[in-house]
């Protein structure tokens, strides 16, 4: 016990001393009789491994499955107890701030990513910071600094601290980490990011032997093109080039399933958006992970169930969509951005079945809660039950301040813009036939026509010509507006959404 307690330095005898003298007082504290599993539970000590494989299993679970990780209030309790008996464990600060990034505790999330890389600076055996190290450490400081306020909602301070690093990057000749950085940088921009750059950046990953950034560089590609108006066939050969070089590499992709069900739904065929969406839920079963108790849930699960219960809703089974959501809810902790994507479908699905019902009260109440989560869906939600309950104006200034945000800058819109104002073109045109105005209605319909050809949306463009066939009908053309039905009858019956316009129509006609 001496021998032992004379190799101790100081700081190591300090936290000795506490921990019996934390024993001893709750030895005395406590009634006769006790378990001491009480005592144990509560000691601090714990040894360099363990507290590097705690840190390291909670890093993967909050990466792999949030709900089996531990909840936030809990780990940081954990975390402070491993502070207090070692301050060296700078690695510590780091799951802190992803601790704190997870609810979205800025104040603490900055001061824990301060801490680590304050604490991280490599010095050499004179104790002087290596100058290479010290970059290094500047330039990753910044891009989580960027992660941090990405996660914020401060996309301009995130771009600002995300330059910086990738101008550290450039200056210190760091191709592996620019390739990382130039990622993230056409993540958050979206499908505003330049075609050029992603190409860019997928050739040179690939040079580089990043192949995870290189297959995410052609589906964010992917993407931008399919928004841009390429043809859909390119976009989806393009897409199977990031397949490719996911099973040449034997990686998994439920990114890559994930968004080509966002394209098949994008386009308007749903029956096979919800085939991809299958395929990513069973795919997801043969997980070597399982084998070890942990399930993989990330955001590609999240929307997975999304689609499945949209399929349902427009199908009219709300029990059945409200059943899954109410599933995948359960999967996730409340706090994290999955759980808010399938409580935002929750909320429409239950807006729809109000507006049909003309629950009024509730329809409104839901429409708030819509734009809590989404600005723009809650306020396109709330210009429908202002169309639905005959208030044309309020609804059509609405809707107008809609047009000019998304297609004038469209820079803090976040979804996929051109779906958008498609179904913004959509309830306009709605709006005028329901305000017995059908001429106004043709130029919104020939340019949402236009739109829809142009961004190759198939199911847009059907309920639009649905829509005109309607004008027709009440203009006294019914001969015009069933060879219009004619065009879309194929496209219209296997569709999302009822038209309650189709019905009346064809059965006129």
């Amino acid at each position: 016990m001496l021998l032992a307690l004379d190799k101790l330095n100081f700081s190591a005898l300090v936290n000795l001393h506490k921990s019996f003298r934390f024993y001893c007082d709750e030895g005395l504290r406590r009634p006769d009789g006790a378990d001491d599993c009480a005592v144990g539970l509560a000691r601090p000590a714990a040894t360099q491994r363990q507290a590097d494989l705690f840190l390291a299993q909670q890093v993967m679970l909050m990466q792999l499955s949030e709900k089996a990780a531990l909840p936030p209030p809990q780990l940081q309790r954990r975390i402070n107890q491993l502070l207090a008996g070692s301050r060296d464990l700078f690695e510590a600060h780091y799951l802190s701030f992803l601790n704190c990034l997870a609810v979205r505790e800025y104040s603490g999330a900055d001061d824990s990513l301060r801490h680590y890389f304050d604490r991280a600076v490599p010095e050499t055996a004179k104790g002087a910071v290596e100058d290479g190290g010290a970059t290094r450490n500047l330039r990753y400081a910044s891009f989580n600094l960027a992660t941090l306020h990405a996660k914020m909602g401060h996309r301009g301070e995130a771009l600002i601290a995300l330059r910086e690093a990738i101008t550290l990057a450039q200056d210190a000749n760091d191709a592996a980490f620019l390739q990382h950085a130039l990622s993230f940088l056409c993540r958050l921009q979206g499908s505003r990011c330049d075609p050029s750059q992603l190409r860019c950046l997928i050739t040179r990953a690939s040079e580089l032997g990043l192949h995870g950034v290189a297959s995410f560089g052609i589906q964010a590609l992917a993407r931008v093109e399919g928004e841009a108006g390429v043809a859909p066939s390119a976009v989806l050969e393009l897409l199977g080039k990031s397949d490719l070089l996911n099973c040449q590499h034997a990686m998994s992709e439920p990114a890559a399933l994930a968004e080509r069900a966002a394209l098949w739904a994008f386009y308007g065929f749903q029956a096979l958006s919800q085939l991809q969406s299958h395929w990513l839920l069973h795919a997801s079963r043969g997980d070597p992970l399982r084998a070890s108790g942990v399930q993989p849930l990330g955001e590609a699960s999240a929307l997975a169930l999304r689609n499945l219960a949209v399929a349902f809703t427009f199908h009219g089974q709300h029990q059945n969509a409200k059943n899954i959501l109410n599933f995948g809810k359960s999967l996730f902790p409340q706090y994290s951005d999955s759980y808010k994507t399938l409580k935002l479908c929750y909320l429409v699905t239950s807006f729809n079945v109000s507006l049909y019902q003309a629950n009024w009260p509730l329809v409104e109440k839901l429409a708030s809660g819509i734009r809590v989560l989404d600005r723009y869906e809650g306020d396109l939600c709330r210009a429908r039950s202002l169309l639905w309950q005959g208030h044309f104006t309020a609804a059509l200034d609405l809707i107008d301040t809609l047009f000019k945000e998304c297609c004038d800058t469209g820079i803090n819109f976040v979804g996929c813009v051109p779906h958008f104002v498609g179904r913004l073109y959509h309830l306009k045109a709605e709006l005028f036939i329901e305000a017995s105005q059908p001429m106004l209605a043709i130029p919104v319909l020939c340019k949402g026509l236009t739109h829809a050809e142009k961004h190759h949306l198939a199911y847009i463009r059907a309920m639009l010509v649905v829509l005109m066939a309607e004008v027709q009908f009440q203009i006294g053309l019914p001969g015009h507006a069933s060879t219009l039905l004619d065009e879309v009858v194929t496209i219209v019956p296997l569709s999302r959404e009822p038209c309650r316009h189709r019905t009346a129509v064809s059965s006129a006609c």
